[in-house]
């Protein structure tokens, strides 16, 4: 086999097996996303039972804000976040959403006092 000839048949197949590459790990690696996405929102379902909460949508993005001792916790993607970063990524009317939730959990929270009344 000359090298002229040699030369298109190894280039050609070169190509051939980085097309059917391509087309194997491409849906594998959209399927991952998808599953992140999926263990994102178990993991915030998961933490908003156990704090007896709801897991939420605001424009089709999924959140939880729970209210702690030490303040407000903000979970968004699975992860926890600032409130700006939480706002910003709900998008357009969002401050107000994030301001009624927070009115509501601090409603649920329990009052934290010492003193033991008498039964």
């Amino acid at each position: 086999m000359t090298p002229e000839v040699a030369a298109p048949i190894v280039v050609a197949s070169t190509v051939v097996m980085a097309l059917l590459f391509v087309s194997f790990v491409a849906p594998k690696s959209e399927e991952r996303k998808a599953y992140a996405r999926v263990r994102a929102i178990g993991r915030m379902s998961r933490l908003a039972r156990k704090n007896n909460t709801v897991l939420r949508y605001h424009n089709g993005v999924p959140f939880v804000i729970t209210f702690h001792r030490h303040g407000y916790s903000y979970v968004l993607e699975g992860r926890q976040v600032s409130r700006e970063r939480l706002v910003k990524a709900l998008g357009v009317g969002a401050e107000a959403v994030v301001a009624k939730v927070e009115k509501e959990e601090a409603m649920a929270a329990p009052n934290p006092t010492f003193i033991t009344l008498p039964g």
